[in-house]
C-alpha cells in the first residue's frame, strides 16, 4: 500500500493537465488531507518524534483518556478531510464532463450540418442512375445502419466510464480503513 505522503506526491504528479484544471482550493484541500491522514498514521503507529515531545501512542505512561481523546480527534479530521477530498475530486470531474458535454454538443451540431449536406450530394449522384426515390432510400438505409453500429459503441464506452466516483479518495478510506482495523487486531 502507498504511503499517505506518497499520496500527496502522487496528487500533484500524476496528471499535469489534471492540476491546471483544480483550483487552488481543490489542491489545497487534497494536500491537507493527504498531510493530516500521514500524522494519524504516524500517530496511530506510534512512531513519536521530536515534535510531540517523543511521546507515542504506544507510551505506557500516557492515560487512556489520553489516547482515547486524541484518536478520536484525529479519526474526525481524517474523516473531515477526505470527505473535502471526495468534494474536491468530484468537482474537478464534474467540471471536466461539463466542458468535454459542451464539446461534444458543438461537434455534433456542425457534424450534422456537414452529413446533410454529404447526404444531399450523395443521394444527388446515386439519382443520376437511378430514381431519386430509390437513391434517397438506399442512402437513408446506410444512414440507419450507421447509426446503430454507433450506438452500440456508445453503451460500451458508458459501461466503462461507470460509476463517476471519486475513486482516489475511495482507495485512501479504504487504506484509512484497514490501518484501523490493523491497529485493532494488534
Amino acid at each position: 500500500m502507498e504511503r499517505s505522503g506518497d499520496r500527496g506526491a502522487h496528487l500533484q504528479h500524476a496528471n499535469p493537465s489534471a492540476q491546471g484544471a483544480a483550483t487552488e482550493e481543490e489542491l489545497r484541500h487534497k494536500q491537507n488531507a493527504s498531510s493530516l491522514a500521514e500524522q494519524a498514521r504516524a500517530d496511530a503507529s506510534g512512531d513519536g518524534d521530536a515534535a510531540s515531545g517523543g511521546v507515542s501512542a504506544r507510551d505506557p505512561n500516557r492515560p487512556t483518556s489520553e489516547v482515547l481523546g486524541d484518536m478520536s480527534h484525529q479519526i474526525t479530521r481524517l474523516v473531515r478531510d477526505e470527505v473535502q477530498l471526495a468534494l474536491a475530486e468530484s468537482r474537478t470531474k464534474g467540471k471536466r464532463l461539463g466542458l468535454a458535454a459542451g464539446m461534444g454538443g458543438i461537434a455534433a451540431v456542425l457534424g450534422l450540418l456537414g452529413a446533410m449536406a454529404l447526404t444531399a450530394t450523395v443521394i444527388a449522384a446515386i439519382a443520376l442512375v437511378l430514381p431519386t426515390w430509390l437513391s434517397a432510400l438506399i442512402v437513408g438505409a446506410a444512414l440507419v445502419l450507421a447509426a446503430l453500429v454507433a450506438a452500440g459503441g456508445l453503451a460500451v464506452e458508458v459501461r466503462r466510464a461507470r460509476p463517476p466516483l471519486p475513486e482516489e479518495t475511495i482507495d485512501n478510506v479504504q487504506e484509512d480503513i484497514a490501518i484501523v482495523k490493523g491497529h485493532r487486531n494488534t
